[in-house]
C-alpha cells in the first residue's frame, strides 16, 4: 500500500475562528444536521458495526493499585484477567489524587517496586497482555507484535508503541484493556520536529504497510481495523499546502488513510509523551465516565455559521448520560459567565468549548478575553474545544491544551492551526454519535465524501481513541470487592499510613500523603486537618518526590481553601523552588478569587 500527496480542495466560505477575517470563498455548503444526511453514507456501515459490535465488559475491581515505575506497573497489569481488572496509577501526586477522588475506590493497595529480577519491558507486557486479554501463553507472543490469530477477543484498535516509548505503560494499559494489538513501532524524529511533505507521507507508509501484514481486511471502516493509538514520541504536525503557501496539518490525521483517496481506514488518537501521564489517560479512559457536562458556546445563536454551532440540541444528546449545564451567547457567553461555569474546581467531567482566539487566549462575548490562566483546576475531564491553535504545543502548560491536560484532561481534541470553523463537526452532531455508542476519534473527525475537511486536516485528539460514553446498564454495574488476586508484598495504604513514625519531616510527608490518599478515596471533601498536618512538616528537609507531594497538597489548599489556611505554607516556599503544580494553583486562585 502507497501513500501519495493529496490535493486539498477547499470550496468554502471558510470561516476564521481565530480572529482573523473570513475567507471568501464559494458559499459553503449547509451543515450536517442529521445523522441521516446523505453525506455521512461513508459513516453508516462502520456505525452499525460498532453499535452491533460486542464489547466485551470485564468486571470492575474497587480498588486503585499504586505503583512506583513502569516494571512494577506491568507486573501488576498481569493480574489482570480476560473477566476482571483494576485501576494502576504510576504514582504521581497530582494525578493521583485525581484519578482517586473520581473513582471512590474501598482500597487503595501500593505494591512494592519490582526486583532487579524483572523481565524486560517487552517481555514483561507481553505476559501481562497474555494473562489480561488474550488468554494465550505468553510464548505465542513473540517478535513485534502482540498478538496472537487464535486471540478470539480482538477488537478493532492497534497500538503503535516501543519499550522505550515514554507513553508506553499507557499503551499496554490501553491495549490490554480494549483487547488491542500492539506492533513495535521504533522512529528516530524527536518530538518537537515538523516534518516535511515527504517525511509525513513516508511515516504514514510505514504505518500502513505493517498494518498490512497485520491485518487481512482493514481498508475500510466497519472492519477489523479501526482505531490507531500512537503511544510513541512522535512530531504531531508536518508542513503541507494550502493556497500556494506551507502550513502545518496534523500528522495524526494523515496516518490510517489509504492510497491517494484519502479514505480512512482508520482514525487516530495518540497518548503524552510521559510513564505516569499515559497511565493517568489510560485509566481514566478505561474506568471512568462522564458525570457531569459543561457546554459553553460564545457565539452568537442568531448569526450564521455561528448560529449552526448552539449547544442546545448537544445538552439533550448528553442528558441520558450525564447531568449537562448549558452557557449559550451571547447572553451567557461573557468572561464572567465563564468564571461562573467553571468555577475555581471544575466538577465537569466533559467540557465542550465554542470560541475563537490563540494558542494562549479565547474570546468571548462582551469584548472580554479569557487567558490560560482562566481555566479551572479540574476532575478528570474529556474536553473537546472549537477554537483555532488550541493545541498548537499541547506539551507547553502555557498553551490551552496544554494547560487542560496539566490541570485534569485525560483527553482533548482541538486544531494544532487555523482550522475554520466548517471543519469542526457541529456539536449537535458530535453528541449523537457519542450518544450513539461511536467511539470518540469517530465522532470528532469528517469523512470523505462529508466535505472537503474529510482530507487530511489539522484537528488533533490526545488521549484514547476508542474512548466511548457507556449506557447506563455498563456504568452502574457493582465493583467486585473480593475474589482479586494482587502480587505478593502488597500493602493496604491505609495500613501504611497508620504504621509510619513521625519522629522526622520525611515519615511525616508520608503520613500526611497516605492519610490524604485513604480520606480522598472515602470522602469527597478535603480533610480539615491537612493545613495542620503540612505546618508540622519542615518542607525544607524534604527529598524531590516528597517535596512533589507536598506541594501537590499545598496546591490543593490553594485551590479549595480560604486563603488565611495556606498563605503562610506558600510564602515560606521560595518562588524558584515552587512547583508547576502550585503555580498553576496560585494562577487559579488570582484569576478566580473566592468566586465558588
Amino acid at each position: 500500500m502507497r501513500l501519495v500527496p493529496v490535493i486539498l480542495g477547499l470550496l468554502l466560505l471558510l470561516t476564521s475562528i481565530s480572529g482573523a477575517p473570513p475567507l471568501p470563498k464559494i458559499p459553503a455548503p449547509p451543515p450536517i444536521l442529521k445523522l441521516d444526511d446523505p453525506r455521512l453514507a461513508s459513516l453508516s456501515t462502520a456505525r452499525a458495526h460498532w453499535k452491533e459490535q460486542t464489547v466485551r465488559h470485564r468486571s470492575v475491581g474497587d480498588l486503585v493499585v499504586l505503583v512506583s515505575n513502569v516494571d512494577t506497573f506491568l507486573v501488576a497489569m498481569s493480574y489482570w484477567t480476560p473477566d476482571l481488572f483494576f485501576p494502576i496509577l504510576i504514582e504521581e501526586p497530582e494525578t493521583t489524587l485525581r484519578f482517586i477522588r473520581a473513582f471512590q475506590p474501598a482500597q487503595i493497595i501500593r505494591l512494592p517496586g519490582a526486583g532487579p529480577e524483572a523481565p524486560s519491558r517487552w517481555r514483561g507486557a507481553q505476559k501481562a497482555l497474555a494473562a489480561a486479554s488474550y488468554n494465550l501463553p505468553p510464548s505465542l507472543l513473540l517478535g513485534n507484535v502482540l498478538q496472537d490469530a487464535r486471540a478470539t477477543l480482538r477488537s478493532d484498535g492497534l497500538v503503535l508503541t516501543s519499550p522505550d516509548s515514554p507513553s508506553f505503560p499507557g499503551a499496554i494499559a490501553l491495549a490490554a484493556g480494549r483487547f488491542q494489538s500492539v506492533a513495535r513501532f521504533t522512529s528516530k524524529i524527536a518530538a518537537e520536529e515538523i516534518l516535511t511533505q515527504d517525511e509525513a507521507y513516508s511515516l504514514a507508509t510505514q504505518v500502513g504497510q505493517a498494518v498490512n501484514l497485520l491485518y487481512s481486511h482493514f481498508d475500510t471502516l466497519g472492519d477489523e481495523l479501526d482505531f490507531l493509538t500512537i503511544a510513541l514520541p512522535w512530531p504531531d504536525r508536518y508542513l503541507g499546502t494550502e493556497n500556494g503557501r506551507k502550513t502545518p496539518f496534523a500528522l495524526d490525521d494523515l496516518i490510517g488513510r489509504v492510497g491517494s483517496s484519502a479514505n480512512r481506514y482508520a482514525f487516530v488518537g495518540r497518548l503524552s509523551n510521559s510513564e505516569p501521564d499515559s497511565v493517568y489517560q489510560a485509566m481514566c479512559s478505561l474506568f471512568l465516565q462522564p458525570q457531569k457536562a459543561l457546554l459553553f458556546n460564545s457565539y452568537d445563536t442568531k448569526i450564521p455559521p455561528w448560529s449552526e454551532y448552539e449547544m442546545s440540541s448537544a445538552a439533550a444528546s448528553l442528558n441520558p448520560f450525564c447531568q449537562t449545564e448549558l452557557f449559550e451567547g451571547p447572553d451567557q457567553g461573557s468572561r464572567a459567565d465563564w468564571l461562573h461555569a467553571a468555577k475555581r474546581f471544575s466538577a465537569h467531567d466533559l467540557v465542550m468549548v465554542n470560541t475563537s482566539g490563540s494558542p494562549t487566549s479565547f474570546n468571548l462575548q462582551e469584548g472580554n478575553k479569557a487567558t490560560t490562566q482562566d481555566i479551572p483546576w479540574s476532575v478528570p475531564a474529556a474536553v473537546f474545544f472549537i477554537h483555532s491553535f488550541s493545541a498548537a504545543r499541547p506539551w507547553d502548560d502555557s498553551t490551552l491544551a496544554g494547560r487542560w491536560l496539566t490541570n485534569g484532561a485525560f483527553l482533548y481534541f482541538g486544531a494544532l492551526e487555523e482550522p475554520y470553523l466548517q471543519s469542526f463537526r457541529t456539536p449537535r452532531i458530535l453528541t449523537e454519535l457519542l450518544a450513539e455508542g461511536v467511539p470518540v476519534a469517530a465522532a470528532v473527525h469528517k469523512v470523505i465524501g462529508e466535505d472537503s475537511f474529510g482530507q487530511p486536516w489539522r484537528l488533533h485528539l490526545i488521549g484514547d481513541p476508542m474512548y466511548r460514553l457507556e449506557p447506563a446498564s455498563i456504568r452502574e454495574r457493582p465493583r467486585i470487592h473480593e475474589g482479586i488476586r494482587l502480587p505478593d508484598g502488597s500493602v493496604p495504604v491505609a495500613a501504611s499510613a497508620a504504621s509510619h513514625e513521625t519522629a522526622n519531616s520525611s515519615s511525616r510527608m508520608q503520613t500526611c500523603w497516605d492519610t490524604t490518599l485513604s480520606q480522598t478515596a472515602s470522602q469527597p471533601g478535603q480533610d480539615p486537618g491537612l493545613p495542620q498536618q503540612l505546618a508540622a512538616i519542615a518542607a525544607t528537609n524534604l527529598n524531590s518526590t516528597e517535596q512533589a507531594r507536598y506541594q501537590t497538597l499545598l496546591a490543593e489548599l490553594v485551590v479549595e481553601s480560604q486563603e488565611s489556611t495556606w498563605k503562610p505554607l506558600v510564602d515560606a516556599i521560595p518562588d524558584p523552588q515552587r512547583t508547576g503544580t502550585l503555580k498553576r494553583a496560585l494562577e487559579v486562585r488570582a484569576t478566580y478569587g473566592d468566586l465558588q
